[in-house]
Parts: structure tokens; sequence; C-alpha cells
């Protein structure tokens, strides 16, 4: 076996799994002894005995991860049940615990590595939520150098994990506010944390630079057209999800939560449109609930029939849509992210002079402010309300018009 994976083991002959054994650190010996544990660390892992390479790398990598947290775990239970020092054989000092404390003190204690987990049974997260936080933790944890138990002591390394996390972020050009949703996302964890387990950890992070984020670029409208033709020569989920976004400034994470069986249906009418926040379905405002007109080209519109519904069950599924999405538009050189595209769909109604009452019916944006009642924008919102559904239609013709003049 490979020397990286020498701490896999095959237990015995029987054993038609490897297990994970390493010896604990030469000043936790005599603590692992006190606490009943064997003269190794061990775990079986799930990886065959005569597994592939890469299943091997990720039982090593398991195991390594649970023996840190033992260590940590270890650690903070002896300084809690040491009391005493005597010499031993050939008078080297030993060191005596309180057996009962020390195992009670293991065994009632967390490691930082475990709180992650812990915060996420308790709130039960989904979706690009979940996802987030998962990637915000695991970079963090990075920092973090080595496990350690959850308790007043690990405040310093908490802090010190931040403070390098934040400069590497900044150094690698994130915007202050993406390092302060990313701070944020992690310091959730800790402070619930803290407080369901009454550790007592006060975080305080370093102030980040003044920043003033720059405004979305819109598109033209030949680069919208642009954009267009690239949908089409490069047909697929991807290419229907821009299509769809810049039609109605939707955002990634709209698409995946819209109902594959509706957007067919709706799709498939001869003036198609698609309905975001149907029924009960979950929307970030309620001013988002709203009728999408597909007012593109045939070419388009086809391309969108035909491969939005796996655009939805692939962005359903965790990854990160947006991502995906502002990737697709800097290989064709489209100058724009998919927030940019709700700005264009934006800018694009302005230059028409396009009712507000009908941009925000289509863009999900809210009128308090342009004193439009909610009332108001609810009239009539039922899809099976075609004189709406036609209403909208016209006006996404007339939002879209230097573009489409140009097919």
């Amino acid at each position: 076996m490979a020397k990286y994976l020498k701490h896999l083991k095959q237990a015995n002959k029987q054993s038609r799994v490897l297990t994970f054994q390493k010896r604990w650190p030469a000043e936790l010996a005599e603590a692992a002894k006190a606490a009943s544990y064997p003269a190794m660390f061990t775990m079986p892992t799930r990886c065959p005995v005569d597994g592939s390479v890469d299943d091997q790398l990720k039982a090593q990598k398991t195991g390594i991860a649970e023996f840190n947290k033992a260590v940590a775990l270890l650690k903070a239970g002896q300084k809690a049940a040491a009391f005493g020092i005597q010499l031993g054989g050939a008078r080297k000092p030993k060191r005596l615990y309180n057996r009962k404390a020390l195992q009670s003190s293991i065994h009632s204690a967390h490691a930082i590595s475990e709180l992650s987990q812990l915060y996420q049974s308790a709130h039960r997260e989904a979706g690009k939520a979940l996802a987030d936080r998962q990637r915000y933790w695991a970079e963090w944890f990075e920092y973090l150098g080595a496990d350690a138990a959850a308790d007043k002591d690990a405040l310093d390394v908490i802090h010190r994990a931040f403070d390098d996390w934040q400069e590497h972020m900044l150094n690698r050009g994130l915007a202050p506010s993406s390092v302060e949703r990313a701070r944020n996302s992690v310091r959730a964890v800790l402070r619930w944390a803290s407080s369901r387990y009454r550790i007592g950890w006060t975080i305080e992070l370093q102030p980040l630079p003044s920043h003033q984020a720059p405004s979305k670029q819109h598109l033209n409208p030949e680069q919208q057209k642009q954009l267009l033709e690239a949908v089409v020569s490069h047909a697929g989920p991807t290419a229907a999800m821009v299509a769809v976004m810049m039609a109605g400034g939707l955002m990634a994470s709209e698409i995946a939560r819209l109902d594959v069986e509706v957007v067919s249906v709706t799709l498939a009418s001869h003036k198609p449109y698609i309905v975001i926040g149907a029924g009960d379905s979950i929307v970030k405002k309620e001013a988002r609930r709203r009728i999408v007109p597909i007012v593109w080209p045939t070419a388009v519109i086809d391309v969108i029939r035909e491969h939005l519904p796996a655009a939805i069950e692939r962005s359903a599924k965790g990854t990160d849509p947006s991502a995906t999405v502002n990737k697709w538009m800097r290989a064709r050189g489209i100058p724009t992210t998919g927030h940019g595209l709700r700005h264009t769909l934006s800018a694009a109604a302005q230059t028409a002079m396009v009712s507000p009452i009908a941009l925000a019916r289509i863009g999900g944006w809210s009128m308090a402010g342009a004193g439009i009642s909610k009332q108001s924008l609810e009239y009539g919102r039922s899809v099976s309300d075609s004189e709406l559904i036609d209403g909208l239609t016209e006006a996404a013709h007339e939002i879209w018009r230097h573009v489409l003049a140009m097919y």
C-alpha cells in the first residue's frame, strides 16, 4: 500500500474492509489510557480491502478527520481531569487523572468540526442556503489549522482563522460585501453553538475596507442580440436559463424553484410564459410572484422549451447555478452577470417607457415607492386570466422592441 495510506490496515485476515489506525500523540498517551482508549486510535472504514486508491484516499481523509477530533476532545479532557504527577519507572514523571472526570469531559464536549453538522440538524437548511453555508464553513475550517474542542480556550484560534481567511479572501479580490457574507455565515454557526452549549464565545471580527459595489452592467440591444444568438448556437440547460433570466429579470435561484410540469404547460401556450411563485412556492419577496412572457424569436423559444426542464432539475440539486450562468456568459464574451440581466430588463423597460406596473408584474419589483398598491398588483394575477397574459405579452414586446427589431 502506498506510503501516504500507511494508516489503513487490514485488522485481521477475515476483515473485508480496511481499518484506520494511528498512534496517539506521545503527550496524550497517558490520558488516552486513563480514558480507556486502546493504545492506537482505531476506526473501521467502509473501504474494501481491495478498494481503489481513490477509495483508500477518501477513507484515509475521513480517518484523519476523526482522529483529529478525538485528539481535540482528549486534550480538553486532559486539562479538565488532571490532578497530579508522580514519578513512574526510571523516575519518569507520570500524570494522574480523575478517570471519571476525564471520560465525562470527553463524552460531553464537542469538537469545532462537529458544530456545522449540529447547526444543520437544528435548522434544517436546504438547497443553495445549505450549499453556501457548507462551502463557507469548509473554507474557514481550513484556516483553523487543527481541530479543537469547542470551549472557551478555542476563541483565540477561532479569531486567528477568521483573520487569515479574511485576508486571503481580500487578496483574491473578493468584494468586502462578499467577505462579509461569508464571515457572517460561519459566525452564525459559532454564535448558535456558543448559546446552545453555553460556551461563552464573544466573536469579534476585524473591520473590512469601505467599498461601494459597482452597478451591475446591463446589456445594450446589440449585446442582447449577441446573447440570444449564443443561446441558439450553444443550446443547452444553461442557455435556456440565460434566456429566461433576461426575459423576466429572474435570478438563478428562482429557476431552481420552478415546477417542471407547470413550466412545460405554460411554455406550450401560443403566447408562452412562465409563472414565478405559483401557489405556495417560496419566493424572496411577495412582489417576486409574477408572470414572465417569453417573446423571444422562435429559435430561442425552442431552446427554452427543450432544455429549461433539465435546467430546473439541475439547479434544484444544490449546485451553484449563478456561477454556472456567469461562467457561460464569460466564455461567450457577454459582459455582464446573471444579476446584470435583471438590470438589463429594467434598463430596456425604462428606454421603452413601459408602464411601471407592467414592469413590476414582469420583473417582480415592489411598487410601494411609486404609490401603486399591492391590491392593484394582485388584481387579475390568476394564470387563467388570458387578458392579463395578453397585456403583459404586449408590454414585453415593447420592452424588447429594440432587440426584436434586429431579427
